[in-house]
């Protein structure tokens, strides 16, 4: 026949209904951690934004403000006005440039003697042929003559056109105002050496001297000189700022003209005389020319190169009071915070804020990986910690805006005062009090970046935050009174005092009325962080189902409700738990345990016994014993539920999940061995066969050294009770068997142990439990009536979970389990 599954069995092991379903929605724990740690970003990047700035645009010049206007953030805002200014002036002071052409003379002499010498060469040349054809005309006879005169009159006809060509390539290169006619009496004068002397000699008075075609505008530059370029083979650049040697157009042309004069002409060489004169005047040229385009080119420059000016706007500070008068540089502010808004800047900020948050996270969870590999793998523990690190950069956000506003409305307190009393060390407080210390302290690292950012960078808010937070995680440990905290508080305003007072002496500014009002404002930070940190406390111990030290202590108290009804209906139970949490708690003092929260786990671990104390043998007291009439199966399904209903009991008391996890843990997957046992007399294999795993508690194994202990502990305090004659040598052999068993039926596990511990544990038990059975003097008249009592003892001890479990007879110093002799006798020194 199959073999028959019991139905809580079946509920765990099913495939189908709920159980399917979980699994099928159960997500990965990395998928988990990846969605946790964006959407931390997100929120911690969304928080960290600085806040908008008001409109307040429509404002005008002379209006009355509103309201206080007050500068969310420090920007720089240009200035336009100035601005232009600025530039306006920086295009004055740019020089003119006039290039200045030395060679331009030298080269018109050199053309004119050239263009004289040409001419003279060509008229001896035509006159030497004609010479020669009137020579042939007078030399032949008369009948020739007239062949040689149409000869003679051509050749004339096209040396009039072989003179006029190069006058007339001379007038236009020269660009000349004389025409071809008015150059006759050069040409009657063959362009005579004299001419031409004359000529380039009127040149004299103005060569090397600057010449240009408005004076008028050049006087405009004098004071300040202009930018001279000289037009040579390298160019070379000076500043002029004396004009006498730089001649107007007009007035050079007189000095040449008046070269003409001190000449003496003859009566039939004054047609030259005022040819010579105008040629001589027309070809004085400007030499020093106002170069336009180069001179805008470097104003333009000067323009483009000139910075703007800015008027800085520092975070916090008051534009302008309300009643106030704006101004026009008020208005200029205004309108700049007012458009700083959802800018490209803006966006830029958002994401490099994104990149920071995103790499500061992601450096904080891998060391606290490191740190704290159980934390760091626990998902609650991950979204407490989010939530504890949101908690404070929003706290540091709020504090700020109103320590501002304060500072804006109070003038008698400075900004850097009231910063002080920001509770900077909030986050890192409650991280130490619900974590272990070395969590407040990643926190306290993480919480002082974001409040430096939060400050634009702030050296000291990050100091104040980071020794500030350090220096609570250290105050809270062990903290098992919530007036503990304020102490804690006191110990972080006292650092934060001498750290402003360092900042002081760093200042040069000791004893001064800033100074004395910066250390009392310190100190209050820390108050202030402490009171805060009591009242997230408990939001974050109920929300959460956290166990602090502070919330131990308090379920400790026997008047909590669930205590006191144990006490009634189970009191056996509740003093077994009792003896089980003193058994713990001295074990988890010598590992390195939790010691309280060990010692209060144990007081409620047998919680789930209030609802049927009468089949417990503790609790029984003279009653009789229900298992009796009860299949094995039965009393395992009703002795293994005790758990399932402490844990309901847990919940519905909202005990912290840590205790929860005990209470489901600490009978792991052990078998109740009495009944087992039983139910195999009783089998009968052509009927059914006994499953073993009937008989084993749900679990799991315990996942704590905490959950460890209280296992231990359970079992090692319910076989003592049926310990014969309890020497300190049947104890400690006990107390070995029972933990070895443990340790080999593989219930350890899980739970991070090592041997060590285990042989610690062994001789703490052997210690205390020694102690509880001390020797005491033998009175004869009541050997009777115990010898009774230990006979009705001995035959009610059917019912007990863990006393059926660990019945001893006897047990001998030298006792050995022959499954055991390769596990090393724990206990022994």
């Amino acid at each position: 026949m199959p073999k028959p599954q019991a139905p809580v069995k079946e509920e765990k092991t099913s495939g189908s209904g709920s159980f399917r379903i979980k699994q099928l929605f159960k997500w990965d724990r990395e998928v988990q951690w990846s969605v946790l740690f964006w959407v931390t970003v997100v929120l911690i990047t969304y928080l960290l934004i600085p806040f908008r700035q008001s409109s307040n645009a429509d404002y005008q010049p002379g209006d009355i403000a509103k309201s206080d206007i007050k500068a969310s953030k420090s920007i720089l805002v240009e200035d336009e006005a100035s601005t232009q200014a600025r530039r306006l002036e920086a295009k004055a002071s740019v020089l003119a440039v006039y290039d200045f052409d030395r060679k331009q003379d030298l080269e018109t002499i050199s053309k004119i003697k050239l263009f004289f010498q040409k001419m003279r060469n060509l008229l001896m040349d035509q006159q030497s042929d004609e010479k020669e054809l009137i020579s042939r005309y007078r030399n032949a006879p008369k009948e020739s003559r007239p062949q040689i005169q149409e000869e003679l009159d051509l050749f004339r006809k096209q040396a009039e056109k072989a003179r006029a060509e190069p006058v007339r390539e001379f007038i236009e290169s020269m660009s000349i105002g004389v025409s071809l006619e008015q150059m006759a009496p050069l040409l009657n004068d063959g362009f005579s050496e004299k001419s031409q002397m004359i000529l380039v000699e009127s040149f004299q008075p103005i060569l090397g001297m600057g010449i240009v075609s408005n004076r008028e505008l050049l006087l405009k530059e004098r004071g300040r000189g202009v930018a001279v370029r000289t037009l040579d083979a390298v160019t070379q650049e000076m500043v002029l700022d004396d004009f006498s040697g730089i001649l107007s157009q007009k007035a050079a042309r007189a000095r040449v003209k008046k070269v003409f004069s001190s000449v003496k002409w003859s009566r039939h060489e004054l047609r030259l005389k005022q040819l010579l004169e105008v040629l001589a005047q027309d070809l004085v040229r400007p030499n020093f020319t106002f170069n336009r385009s180069e001179t805008e080119a470097r104003r333009i420059k000067a323009v483009t190169e000139t910075k703007p000016v800015y008027l800085q706007v520092k975070r916090g500070e008051v534009i302008v009071r309300a009643g106030d008068p704006l101004t026009d540089e008020k208005i200029v502010k205004i309108r700049a915070l007012s458009h700083s808004g959802p800018s490209d800047g803006r966006v830029t900020l958002i994401l490099g804020l994104f990149i920071l948050v995103a790499i500061v996270l992601f450096t904080f969870f891998r060391v606290l990986f490191r740190v704290d590999r159980k934390v760091a793998t626990d998902t609650q523990s991950l979204v407490i910690l989010v939530v504890i690190i949101a908690f404070q950069v929003v706290l540091t956000k709020g504090s700020l805006a109103f320590v501002q506003t304060l500072a804006a409305t109070y003038t008698g307190l400075t900004l850097a005062t009231l910063t002080l009393v920001v509770p900077f060390s909030a986050g890192a407080m409650i991280a130490a009090t619900l974590f272990p210390v070395r969590v407040g302290f990643i926190v306290a690292g993480l919480t002082s970046i974001f409040s430096a950012l939060l400050t634009e960078w702030s050296l000291m808010t990050f100091l104040y935050s980071f020794i500030g937070g350090v220096v609570a995680s250290f105050s809270v440990i062990h903290c098992r009174q919530r007036s503990s905290l304020v102490k804690a508080g006191l110990a972080v305003g006292g650092v934060s005092a001498l750290l402003a007072l360092v900042n002081v002496l760093k200042s040069s500014e000791l004893f001064t009325i800033g100074t004395l009002w910066q250390l009392p404002f310190a100190v209050g930070g820390g108050i202030v962080a402490s009171l805060i940190v009591s009242l997230a406390l408990p939001i974050m111990e109920s929300g959460f189902r956290v166990g602090t030290d502070m919330k131990l202590m308090e379920l400790a108290n026997l008047n909590q409700p669930i205590l006191k009804k144990m006490i009634l209906r189970a009191p056996g139970s509740y003093h077994h738990s009792v003896l089980v949490g003193s058994l713990a708690e001295a074990a988890a003092e010598e590992i390195g345990a939790n010691p309280l929260l060990t010692k209060v786990a144990a007081l409620y671990h047998d919680v789930g016994k209030i609802n049927k104390p009468e089949y417990f043998v503790e609790n029984q007291e003279g009653r009789g014993n229900r298992h009796e009439k009860l299949s094995p199966n039965m009393s395992a399904l009703i002795l293994t539920a005790h758990v399932k209903d402490g844990v309901e009991v847990a919940r519905e008391q909202h005990l912290p999940r840590r205790m929860v996890d005990i209470i489901k843990q600490h009978h792991g997957t052990r078998l109740i061995t009495f009944f087992f046992n039983k139910a195999k007399d009783m089998e009968d294999p052509s009927v059914q066969t006994v499953d073993e795993r009937d008989f084993r508690y749900f679990g799991p194994k315990p996942q704590s050294r905490e959950a460890a202990l209280i296992m231990l502990a359970d079992a090692v305090e319910a076989a003592s009770k049926v310990l014969t004659d309890p020497t300190p040598a049947r104890i400690r052999g006990l107390v070995q068997k029972i933990i070895n068993d443990i340790f080999i039926d593989g219930q350890l596990d899980e739970s991070d142990l090592t041997l060590k511990d285990l042989h610690q544990i062994a001789k703490s038990f052997t210690r205390t439990i020694t102690g509880i059975f001390h020797h005491r003097i033998d009175y004869p008249d009541l050997r009777a009536t115990a010898e009774e009592r230990d006979d009705k003892k001995g035959r009610k001890t059917i019912g007990s979970d863990r006393e059926q479990n660990h019945r001893v007879e006897t047990v001998h110093e030298d006792v050995e389990d022959p499954g055991l002799q390769n596990i090393k006798r724990l206990g022994q020194s």
